[in-house]
């Protein structure tokens, strides 16, 4: 009798396990659909400003793919009805998004890519709510930057300026707050990105962005 009775607490605890790991995998595959919104939208503008790099358009295509493997991993390993149903709306931002990317780029476009990757955004943090994710205290900045990437640029090639501006400003002081009590490496990278974010207005070299971005990557803070 104890033999059983012991066995079915290692089971418990077994299956217990295994929902919290399916549940952090999830809570993961979420968090990368947040990023690969920004990323798409940045990567978007980018090319806005470029449109000769056409390895831009290769690496938008991965990245649709890499959202639709997240959002079948979730509809696959999740039964609440909720989440399923935000999937739902979610693939609809995602699958125009998609037909975006099929046509001429213009600043209709980037203006519909901006709208859509908000979407995406904030439909991921529902899911994260739903799953009792603290997001806001996540000290991931890899994200946040994207968005304040985003931004920057919008900002810059005169995609409603002054609301871009604004949300430019409101990442920038989230990623200040996640930055708190960081390494002196960590501040220098970070405060070299923002001083090129608060240079003039007719300050804008693109490509710095990415420079320093990477520089952040090589240095391990994102």
């Amino acid at each position: 009798m104890k033999k059983i009775f012991h066995l079915i607490i290692i089971g418990t605890i077994f299956l217990s396990y295994a929902s919290a790991n399916e549940h952090v995998k999830i809570i993961d595959a979420t968090k990368n659909i947040k990023y690969l919104s920004q990323k798409i939208a940045k990567n978007y503008l980018f090319l806005y400003s470029n449109p000769k790099l056409t390895t831009l358009h290769l690496e938008l295509t991965n990245d649709i793919k890499r959202l639709e493997t997240d959002f079948r991993f979730i509809a696959k390993n999740s039964d609440d009805s909720d989440i399923k149903d935000i999937l739902d709306f979610l693939s609809y931002s995602k699958d125009q998004i998609k037909e975006i990317l099929n046509k001429d780029i213009s600043t209709d476009s980037i203006t519909q890519i901006l709208d859509y990757s908000e979407t995406l955004s904030e439909g991921a943090e529902s899911i994260l709510m739903t799953y009792q994710y603290d997001y806001i205290s996540d000290k991931d900045i890899k994200t946040n930057l994207m968005e304040v990437s985003k931004f920057y640029l919008a900002q810059h090639l005169g995609i409603n300026p002054i609301s871009n501006t604004e949300q430019l400003q409101l990442k920038m002081k989230i990623i200040e707050t996640k930055l708190k009590g960081a390494n002196i490496d960590t501040k220098s990278s970070w405060e070299a990105l923002k001083n090129l974010l608060d240079a003039k207005e007719d300050y804008f070299i693109p490509n710095i962005i990415f420079i320093l971005i990477k520089n952040m990557k090589d240095n391990q803070i994102i």
